[in-house]
């Protein structure tokens, strides 16, 4: 029976959707689309058409696509059907605004019936002329995008299917190799029967089809003498490099000045049982070596997989998003996020796809090792001087890509590199699973550096936490080049030295430069480490008494007993913290509280204006920034915040800084570096961190015999010094007693 309404999203009225529909079919085929479009003039025209009706063989999908020209801009709309398992059909066809566009995909996505419309469609083709549709475009233009479409969509679809027999044939050929893991290719799975807990699926493979340095082959198995191995420093990279250590059965010792491990992914309890972190933590669906690692230690089932969506939180409640979630996958998904986003106006849209379309991102589709080249050779310019000398538009800039650049790097697109950003762009182009979000069920104490810790101790590896490395001790060679003789390491008020085979500095910034020893900076490789610097973070969270996100009912965000509002990472253009995300709701295991609300994590990048500042005056002005994000939490309490000052944290991705990056072996030997800013193609992050400790350890284990013949050799030397030095000793008593006797027999004369 049909029936008729009209809906109204957000304020602005809309002409009702419309369905001619049989039963709808219980297991229908996966096609999660119904991606909607519009310009300012907000009118779409109708689109719908039947699949079984027409034949399809693409499993159930058509599609349609038409374009009229009006006097400001082309209009374009696009919508899909879904044909049930016992043959009933469905037809989708929709006149809304863009303000309704979300709205009704969502409601479609989630199989709820569109509110019927008695009118009939147009039998050719499906088209509906109501109103202003009505003569806006050619019968013949019509027929030739419908044919474009399905070209277009069908020669997708092979491509897809190939790709993933391609990628079952390599992971199966790797899983006979070495049964390492490598990441599964993503499979068409409903929402519903996802394990969200599960590194199984929605994974990229970065193996395949993507630069080779990002995810290295497993190592070989070691063969040379074991090694003893001090590392500086018990952040990721330095745990990344013990793990790969000792699995090649060397001796690893950790040594932390802070009392607890983790560097800039740690987090500890204050006096009243609160998960206090240094930062906010999120995981990509290409960070293959974390999650390798994870895999490895136990930890994977540690991580929460958040909708596929990047929410843009605006001043007033409003809501925009990049929605990557559709039928088929890169590069298609990400055209479609890009094209139907709120976030931008349709002119932005436009200069935005017009930039993206002309960068390496193209040519990463076939070439990636290529692609990454052109990429590395953009450091030099900004990612807005780069953008905007594309065509794209000071607005995409404003309200999506400095967003997205201060979660990335911490700065604005001004100042950061169009390598630091062209980078992610080409693993969102590339693989469907890259933008995918994951964050840990709970603090990264318990769920992150935990693991890793008892699987470093279970296999021998000891940390030494509150004994901070102080010195870096050497002797210079004849020909002017140094070896590491040992670590002077301290406690309080104690000091010891530390001997080791190999030295490892996994630090950051302001620690390596404080931990090399002056007369090392004669070296440009040393010296140009100086020349890098950290960009200043404020870590704000704060715990109200309801729920912030639930952005609808004051009532409800106070006295709901359950948790609501937003289970996912958000990004805003209007507030001094460009990431944040409810840690009530995304990692809920150590954050959500019974009986209490929100717990808020807003990250403030850079924070230089925010250091000088008290504790109270941050919280403050945060919470302020808040309220005007969220107008429907403004009767909510905070009852409970922290501050946490990190004066430089990732490096300044500046351009022209790539330069500067160090490599992993050094001048010295045996003086190895582990770091997310040492030389890798990851940006500085999580995943950086963690590739620049296989990097290490492969180094390494590559020059195991030299290390150990030279750690041999300094130590018979050492202990041939000792030897002469006791020599000496002996000498000078002898030559004082011989000198005493003489002088006692004069005076008996």
């Amino acid at each position: 029976m049909a029936m008729a309404a009209s809906m109204s999203v957000a304020g602005t009225a809309v002409p009702a959707a419309y369905v001619e529909a049989g039963t709808w079919g219980k297991s229908s085929t996966t096609l999660d689309t119904c991606s909607l479009l519009s310009c300012r003039r907000q009118s779409v025209p109708g689109a719908c058409m039947d699949a079984a009706g027409r034949g399809s063989r693409e499993r159930g999908l058509a599609a349609w696509m038409g374009s009229r020209r009006c006097p400001d801009c082309f209009y374009w709309s696009m919508s899909s059907s879904v044909v049930g398992r016992r043959g009933s059909r469905s037809r989708l066809g929709a006149r809304l605004g863009s303000a309704a566009a979300g709205a009704a995909a969502e409601q479609f996505l989630s199989g709820q019936r569109l509110v019927l419309d008695p009118k009939k469609e147009e039998e050719e083709g499906g088209f509906v002329p109501t109103g202003s549709d009505v003569g806006c475009a050619p019968r013949q233009q019509r027929r030739r995008s419908r044919m474009m479409v399905r070209r277009v969509v069908r020669a997708g679809l092979r491509e897809v299917q190939r790709q993933r027999e391609e990628q079952q044939e390599e992971d199966s050929a790797a899983a006979g190799e070495n049964g390492s893991w490598g990441g599964e290719i993503f499979q068409s799975t409903s929402s519903s029967s996802i394990d969200r807990a599960s590194l199984a699926t929605m994974v990229s493979n970065m193996r395949r089809k993507a630069p080779k340095g990002l995810f290295p082959p497993e190592p070989a198995k070691y063969n040379g003498p074991k090694l003893r191995v001090a590392i500086v420093g018990s952040g990721l990279a330095g745990m990344s490099t013990a793990v790969e250590l000792l699995d090649q059965g060397h001796e690893v010792d950790i040594f932390e000045g802070r009392p607890f491990i983790g560097g800039k992914v740690a987090s500890y309890k204050d006096k009243n049982g609160n998960h206090v972190e240094m930062g906010l933590h999120v995981f990509f669906g290409c960070y293959n070596n974390l999650f390798r690692l994870m895999n490895k230690v136990g930890g994977d089932r540690n991580l929460l997989l958040k909708d596929h969506t990047h929410t843009f939180i605006n001043r007033g409640g409003g809501v925009g998003e990049l929605d990557f979630r559709f039928f088929t996958g890169a590069p298609l998904h990400g055209i479609k996020a890009f094209l139907s986003t709120n976030q931008l106006s349709f002119g932005d849209k436009v200069q935005n796809s017009l930039a993206l379309a002309t960068s390496p991102i193209v040519r990463a589709l076939v070439d990636p090792e290529g692609a990454m080249q052109d990429i590395r050779d953009l450091d030099k310019v900004s990612f807005t001087e780069w953008f905007l000398g594309q065509g794209g538009s000071r607005g995409s800039i404003d309200r999506m890509w400095n967003p997205v650049a201060y979660a990335l790097g911490f700065i604005d697109c001004d100042n950061i590199s169009a390598r630091c950003m062209l980078t992610i762009f080409a693993f969102f182009a590339t693989k469907t699973e890259a933008s995918v979000l994951r964050m840990l069920k709970g603090s990264p104490d318990n769920g992150l550096s935990g693991p890793i810790r008892k699987y470093i101790e279970d296999r021998g590896g000891r940390f030494h936490v509150r004994w901070g490395c102080r010195e870096i001790l050497y002797e210079e060679q004849l020909d002017g080049s140094a070896v590491v003789t040992g670590l002077v390491v301290g406690k309080s008020t104690e000091k010891k030295v530390v001997k080791a085979d190999c030295y490892v500095a996994a630090c950051d910034i302001p620690g390596i430069q404080r931990l090399l020893p002056k007369r090392w900076r004669e070296w440009e490789f040393f010296d140009n480490i100086y020349k890098l610097s950290g960009v200043p973070v404020v870590t704000v969270q704060l715990r109200y008494d309801g729920w912030v996100t639930e952005m609808q009912d004051i009532q409800r965000s106070r006295n709901s007993k359950s948790a609501v509002g937003i289970d996912n990472l958000l990004y805003s253009a209007d507030a001094d913290f460009s990431c944040f995300a409810d840690l009530a709701l995304t990692s809920p295991e150590d954050y959500y509280k019974e009986g209490e609300g929100s717990l808020l994590q807003c990250v403030i990048t850079p924070g230089d204006p925010y250091m000088p500042l008290s504790n109270e005056e941050i919280v403050r002005r945060v919470n302020e920034q808040v309220f005007k994000l969220f107008p429907s939490s403004r009767g909510l309490n905070l009852t409970w915040s922290s501050v946490v000052k990190i004066a430089q944290s990732l490096y300044r991705e500046a351009p022209g800084m790539d330069l500067f990056r160090p490599d992993q072996s050094t001048p010295v030997p045996n003086f190895f570096l582990s770091g997310s800013y040492t030389k890798q193609d990851y940006i500085d992050s999580m995943e950086g961190a963690t590739l620049s400790g296989r990097q290490a350890s492969t180094k390494i284990c590559q020059a195991g015999q030299l290390l150990y013949d030279l750690s041999q050799s300094l130590t018979a030397k050492a202990a041939q010094q000792q030897e002469q030095q006791i020599s000496g000793e002996s000498d000078q008593q002898l030559q004082h007693q011989k000198e005493e006797d003489e002088e006692e027999l004069l005076t008996f004369v």
